[in-house]
């Protein structure tokens, strides 16, 4: 029976071994190439997603709020498996940007929901599928979709369609149904645009049969209307265009756009025509030669030409009513911040007498207070829209940034200047600044050094107002990755400058800070300073107290674990005869190789979950396994070396000590282990 037992402890390593490399055999034979998911359907709370694979299982797919880095993402999934995978996800907020991802796969790509009622939109019109720069063009104009004039086909703008649904002037805009035929016409609903696609002579006399309050724009085929700009102007389409804007003021056309129209742009009676040119290429026929970006604000239309950087104003709104200036935003985007002032004072100068343009100040104004720093100019712009515009929607906004100034731009608004470019330069040295200090990942060198010059900042302007600001901001930064300095600012704070402090709550930060060092009785007495000092937060200073307090009380029982464990495993080693003998050691990893086969399986099957939610930290998951297993193995060595050591006396009372002796063990080994390496755990005891 030994000789038997001693092979198979020989053997069982090879046997471990050659399963787990089996199963790397099998996930390395998985295909290397991603499923790349498809935007069928986009609303204002719903989207659905599809996506092919050359196996059946259950698709799933995670999505999240890129606007909200901390928390955990949402997950949708297929109502059975399947190789044509179609998830639809449920309860998202309107014009909000989500990033989503297969699972098991690295790539992710990102959807906007449809806008709210009275907000700007945008969509991209073309039909070269091959565009290189046409997701960089999706994603900097903000396009909510494309519209295609290409015939369709099931690889059509493939790079893209994973960023924004894509329609098609035929019609056939079935994913489901690939041999959908065309449609005379039809419209499709984006936020407060109907926009309408007339593929046939036959249609024109019904399209504006549509119902609902929207901006009107409409698409018409090649061939539809006479390719002379005077003929069409005798057509019925262009009467019956002109009696819905008669009649019909609040739901105007706005723009028509031609496919192949000799004529490059042109207006009639108050209606913007322009062409979606195209040209001969291959042996394919006619394909769209450049992308063009309609945009809409209310009952402002406009056509941009990439290719070109050529803008054409399709539907200029009634006098009095609102204008945007879209040409200043793009170059704004573009980081042309001076060249988009002066194209925003030329379109304050031309259009200041005839319509409500607040957004023109208020952009000036917050381009040189946010990219260029110029304070003194900013408060100018900030006034003037108080004074121009007093019911503007972005008053409330000037005033709080002017009250800003006021308070902190003393010394010439120098010090006030410097800080807030350091601020900025601070926010751009990573994409994942929050998840950084979530996981309290150390500042890089770039980072220290910024807050270096914000430090110097300080000693030249040390009697300025705003050297409490900059010393609080310092503080902040370095709270979660050196928790030691950031305490010692903030001790200067409340020391040199209590009234910042208070109204600041400095005193509370303190406390969160000490929490996080894991100094739990600084924590604790700096958080009942703080609930003195800071009544209005009292609630919320309860609330960490308590976690404090239940912090304190698990790190009791982790002395108490330990001196337990210590105990326990010298008892079992000093009984007489003293020591452990080598078949122990032997069962002893024999368990320990079954417990880290058991934990690799758990590791592989839920992988995605780990990488998401166990701070994303691999080696943390792979420390904890082989922690827990180690204990386990030490619980059971213990539990049997005193079983046999007391078995002289009485079997049935060694047995009953030896299995005390190992649970105990375990128990202790058990907490500390989750106390160390993943304390929220505990979070499921209540102490």
């Amino acid at each position: 029976m030994k000789t038997f037992l001693k092979r198979f402890l020989i053997l069982l390593p090879v046997i471990l071994l050659s399963m787990f490399c089996y199963q790397c055999k099998e996930k390395r034979e998985t295909p290397e190439t991603e499923s790349i998911p498809r935007i069928i359907h986009v609303s204002k709370n719903e989207v659905t997603l599809c996506w092919d694979s050359p196996e059946k299982y259950e698709g799933i797919i995670y999505y999240k709020n890129v606007d909200k880095v901390r928390g955990r993402p949402t997950s949708g999934k297929d109502l059975h498996e399947s190789s044509h995978h179609t998830v639809v996800i449920g309860d998202l907020s309107p014009s909000t940007l989500y990033s989503y991802w297969i699972k098991d796969t690295k790539t992710k790509y990102t959807f906007r929901t449809e806008p709210e009622s009275n907000s700007p939109l945008s969509f991209l019109i073309t039909g070269d599928d091959s565009l290189a720069n046409e997701t960089s063009l999706i994603s900097s104009e903000s396009c909510g979709f494309i519209l295609s004039v290409k015939e369709r086909k099931v690889n059509n703008h493939k790079t893209a369609n994973s960023f924004v649904p894509v329609f098609f002037t035929d019609g056939k805009n079935s994913e489901l149904n690939e041999d959908t035929v065309e449609q005379a016409s039809w419209f499709l609903d984006w936020g407060d645009l109907r926009l309408v696609i007339i593929n046939k002579k036959t249609a024109v006399g019904s399209f504006l049969n549509t119902y609902g309050n929207h901006t009107l724009g409409i698409i018409l085929n090649s061939g539809i209307v006479s390719d002379n700009p005077d003929e069409l102007k005798k057509s019925d389409f262009h009467h019956n265009v002109i009696t819905q804007n008669k009649y019909n003021a609040t739901n105007p056309v706005v723009f028509v756009g031609i496919v192949n129209y000799p004529e490059a742009s042109f207006v009639s009676d108050g209606i913007n025509y322009f062409s979606i040119p195209l040209k001969k290429s291959g042996n394919e026929g006619l394909q769209a030669s450049e992308p063009i970006i309609v945009s809409i604000d209310g009952l402002e239309a406009s056509a941009y030409f990439p290719a070109v950087d050529k803008e054409i104003i399709l539907n200029i709104p009634p006098v009095h009513s609102r204008r945007t200036c879209f040409e200043c935003e793009r170059l704004a985007k573009k980081k042309q911040y001076e060249n988009s002032i002066s194209a925003y004072e030329q379109f304050i100068k031309i259009y200041r007498k005839q319509y409500q343009i607040d957004d023109a100040y208020f952009a000036i104004a917050k381009i040189l207070d946010e990219n260029l720093f110029r304070f003194t100019e900013a408060k100018t712009w900030y006034h003037a829209l108080i004074d121009s515009f007093p019911d503007a929607a972005s008053i409330s906004k000037a005033k709080q940034r002017l009250r800003y100034f006021s308070k902190y731009g003393d010394c010439n608004s120098e010090p006030l200047e410097k800080f807030e470019a350091i601020k900025s330069r601070y926010a751009e040295t990573g994409d994942n600044m929050l998840k950084q200090q979530k996981q309290k990942i150390v500042l890089t060198p770039k980072q220290k050094e910024i807050l270096d010059e914000a430090v110097e900042l300080i000693k030249n302007f040390g009697g300025c107002k705003v050297v409490p600001l900059i010393t609080s901001w310092i503080a902040d930064q370095y709270q979660q990755a050196d928790g030691k300095k950031a305490a010692g600012y903030y001790s200067v704070l409340l020391e040199k400058y209590p009234e910042f402090s208070a109204s600041n709550e400095i005193q509370f930060k303190l406390g969160e800070t000490y929490s996080l060092m894991g100094e739990n009785v600084k924590a604790k007495q700096a958080l009942l300073e703080a609930r003195d000092k800071l009544p209005q937060l009292s609630e919320k200073i309860d609330a960490q107290l308590t976690k404090v307090t239940i912090k304190i009380r698990r790190e009791i029982l982790a002395y108490l674990a330990w001196a337990l464990s210590v105990i326990i495993l010298l008892a079992s080693i000093l009984l007489k005869p003293t020591g452990v003998s080598i078949p122990r050691i032997k069962i002893m990893l024999f368990v320990i190789a079954g417990f880290l086969y058991s934990f690799l399986m758990f590791f592989i099957a839920i992988r995605e979950e780990i990488s998401e939610n166990f701070n994303g930290s691999y080696k943390e998951f792979f420390f904890f396994a082989g922690i827990f297993i180690l204990f386990t193995a030490l619980s059971l060595i213990v539990a049997r070396t005193t079983t046999i050591k007391l078995y002289k006396s009485k079997l049935l009372r060694a047995k009953i000590v030896g299995g005390i002796a190992g649970v105990l063990l375990f128990i202790s080994a058990f907490y500390l282990t989750i106390y160390y390496i993943y304390e929220q755990y505990l979070s499921y005891l209540t102490l």
